[in-house]
């Protein structure tokens, strides 16, 4: 036979794979994020995180700015019930002798010692160089002894002296705790002692004391600061003084205020000085502090109609 070339044998062919696995077998291989992917993905994640920070933030900035109004309110009730009730207070000061206009005017005078007596704003209201036992001086020759509050005050500085900071929050809580029961309508968390002297004052949602002056006669409607108080003797007259004995005497309404969220006061509380039985004599008082600029503005304070 003439000799043949062998032919290779046929390479097996399997069976045909299924519909699926020859799909499958088509698909491209998957493959990574690109790095712009990445940086688009992160960039999201990232904006989205600023957004819900953001917004955690504000909630926590009004729960703060809420709190803070609850606190002033209830200081707002009780410091007013104290400060009206003098309308119809006793004066303890003989008036035999007086005409009816000079009596009006020693009642008014001794009215207003009677408030700085027992409603101390700073540390000068109960640090007295005069001794207790010495009355204190008004017009047409009488007196006017000191408060057995006043005498309260002054002996607990004299066993513990407060320092100069934050007096005027250290001052409020004296007046408001000065009756036991008042103390029982505020949470442990509204009450701190800040500078440790002893002393505590109410503070607001960011931690800081809360303020109060007696007698704010700069904190006025006409100034942009008060919805309340108007620097308008005529129509607003002060109801202390009912004869109109000092002629630019008008409304004067407890200011008690918060820092607020940039925990500058901003408000204008004047020399440490002695009272004189002016609560005009420092028109400014309660007014801007120009050294902090305009951080008054975002106070919260009494004397807007919203928190009465």
């Amino acid at each position: 036979m003439i000799g043949l070339i062998p032919r290779k044998p046929e390479r097996e062919i399997g069976p045909p794979l299924p519909a699926v696995a020859a799909r499958a077998a088509r698909r491209p291989r998957p493959r990574g994020f690109t790095l712009v992917e990445l940086l688009v993905s992160i960039t999201v994640i990232l904006t989205l995180a600023g957004i819900a920070m953001v917004a955690v933030s504000a909630t926590r900035q009004e729960a703060r700015i809420a709190r803070t109004k609850g606190t002033i309110a209830k200081l707002d009730h009780l410091i007013l019930a104290r400060y009206e009730s003098y309308r119809t207070r006793r004066v303890p000061v003989d008036l035999t002798g007086l005409g009816g206009r000079q009596a009006a005017e020693v009642r008014y005078r001794a009215l207003l010692y009677m408030m700085r007596m027992d409603m101390p704003e700073r540390i000068n209201d109960i640090k007295t160089d005069a001794n207790f036992g010495t009355p204190v001086s008004l017009p047409h020759g009488r007196a006017l002894p000191w408060s057995a509050l006043a005498m309260q005050y002054g002996l607990r500085y004299k066993n513990q002296p407060a320092t100069p900071d934050y007096q005027h929050g250290e001052m409020l809580y004296a007046v408001v705790t000065s009756d036991p029961e008042a103390r029982e309508l505020f949470q442990d968390d509204e009450v701190r002692d800040v500078d440790g002297d002893g002393w505590p004052e109410f503070v607001d949602g960011w931690g800081m004391p809360i303020y109060w002056l007696r007698w704010a006669p700069g904190f006025t409607n006409e100034a942009g600061l008060s919805d309340i108080q108007r620097a308008d003797s005529v129509n607003a007259h002060d109801p202390f003084d009912s004869h109109r004995v000092q002629a630019d005497a008008y409304h004067l309404i407890p200011l008690i205020y918060s820092a607020g969220p940039d925990k500058k006061y901003g408000v204008n509380v004047g020399n440490n000085v002695q009272f004189n039985g002016n609560a005009f004599a420092d028109p400014t008082i309660g007014g801007i502090d120009a050294s902090e600029g305009n951080a008054i503005f975002d106070n919260i304070h009494n004397h807007h109609i919203e928190q009465r």
